[in-house]
């Protein structure tokens, strides 16, 4: 998602959720589907905020599940005041969420609640009584069952080769 929280609305459009900002958020649904969120919801596009607490809104609700990205990741670490390099996109969120809570119009969302949600969200997920993993970047056969500091890295960024893609990532 990246950021993009327009495209997000209108594909829960498409899929039969009615969001509604005004005047709170609310979120409906016209069907028994739960929406999966494979993360990367922030970084990138213009409303990286918005993105996040519609996200929130959804797997408080029990209309979604989601699961961490390296961007949340990265979010995180800056939320908990740790040094992190502003790239990727990183620099926008930053700048989205300071102004966000500069203009006092946050609708409760604060430093505290954005870092509890995401640094709450789970490295990967089974669904379907087992049968159907959900991970950011994967996991290996060999990861299957285990829980460790390991099997979470690899869910998020999965096989690290060092080597760069067209877009510096």
């Amino acid at each position: 998602i990246h950021g993009c929280c327009d495209e997000l609305e209108s594909l829960l459009d498409r899929l039969g959720y009615r969001v509604s900002w005004e005047p709170t958020l609310t979120v409906t649904r016209t069907h028994g589907r739960t929406a999966v969120f494979v993360g990367d919801l922030v970084d990138r596009g213009p409303r990286s905020p918005d993105v996040v607490r519609l996200v929130r809104h959804m797997v408080d609700a029990g209309m979604a599940f989601c699961v961490m990205g390296n961007h949340e990741r990265k979010v995180v670490k800056w939320l908990l005041g740790k040094d992190v390099k502003r790239t990727h996109g990183l620099e926008q969120t930053i700048a989205q969420y300071d102004a966000l809570w500069a203009s006092g119009h946050a609708g409760g969302e604060d430093r505290r609640s954005v870092k509890d949600f995401l640094d709450g969200l789970r490295s990967h997920l089974w669904l379907d009584e087992g049968k159907l993993c959900v991970a950011h970047a994967g996991l290996k056969e060999d990861m299957i069952g285990r829980a460790s500091g390991a099997v979470r890295e690899f869910a998020l960024y999965g096989e690290t080769t060092g080597e760069i893609d067209a877009f510096g990532l």
